[in-house]
C-alpha cells in the first residue's frame, strides 16, 4: 500500500512538473507570440508609412514627369527660337556690315566733296579779293574822273559867269558847249564789273 502511494505521489508530482513545464512553455510561447504581434502591428504601420511614401513617391514622380514633358516642349520651342533668332542674328550681321561700307564710302565721298568745297571757297575768296582790289581801283580812277568833271565844272560856271558880266555870248557859249560834251563822254566810265564778271 506505502508503495503505491509512493507511485501515486511521484507520478503526480511528475505530471504537476510535466504540468508546469508545459504550463510555462506555454506562456513563454504566448509571450513570444504578443511579441511577435507587437512586431507585426508596428511592421504593418511601417508598411502602411511606407505605401503613404510609396504613393507620395509616385505622385512627385507623375508630376516630375509632366513637368519634365513640358521643359522638353519649351526646350524644342526654345531651341526653335534660337534658330530664328540665330537666322536673324546672320541677317543683321550681313546688314551691318554692308551698312558698314556703305558708311565708309560716304565718309570717303564727305571728305571729297569737303576738299572740294574748300577748293571752290577758296577760289571764290580771291575772285573776291581781286573783285574788291579791281573796285577800290576802279574807285579811284572814278574819284579821279569826278575831281577833273567838278574842275570843268567849276571853268564852265566861270566862263558862264564872265559871259552874263561882259555879255559875250556868242565865242564863250560856242567853248562852254564844247565843254559839257567833253565832260559828259569822259563822265561815262566803262562798268570794269562787267568786264570782271
Amino acid at each position: 500500500m506505502t508503495c503505491l502511494k509512493d507511485v501515486f505521489d511521484k507520478t503526480s508530482q511528475s505530471f504537476y512538473q510535466q504540468q508546469n513545464q508545459i504550463n510555462s512553455q506555454i506562456q513563454y510561447s504566448q509571450n513570444k507570440i504578443d511579441h511577435l504581434q507587437q512586431q507585426n502591428n508596428s511592421f504593418v504601420g511601417k508598411i502602411q508609412d511606407i505605401q503613404l511614401k510609396y504613393d507620395l513617391i509616385q505622385k512627385q514622380l507623375e508630376q516630375s514627369q509632366q513637368e519634365n514633358k513640358s521643359l522638353k516642349k519649351q526646350l524644342s520651342e526654345e531651341k526653335n527660337k534660337n534658330v530664328n533668332l540665330q537666322i536673324r542674328v546672320d541677317h543683321l550681321t550681313k546688314k551691318s556690315k554692308s551698312l558698314q561700307k556703305k558708311n565708309e564710302l560716304l565718309l570717303l565721298e564727305i571728305d571729297m566733296n569737303k576738299k572740294t568745297y574748300e577748293m571752290k571757297c577758296e577760289a571764290l575768296l580771291k575772285q573776291i579779293y581781286n573783285y574788291q582790289s579791281l573796285e577800290t581801283i576802279q574807285d579811284k580812277g572814278n574819284q579821279q574822273q569826278l575831281n577833273q568833271i567838278n574842275q570843268q565844272y567849276e571853268t564852265l560856271l566861270e566862263n558862264f559867269i564872265t559871259i552874263n558880266e561882259n555879255g559875250q555870248n556868242n565865242n564863250v557859249l560856242d567853248i562852254s558847249n564844247s565843254q559839257v560834251k567833253n565832260m559828259q563822254t569822259f563822265a561815262d566810265p566803262v562798268d570794269d564789273k562787267e568786264n570782271i564778271q
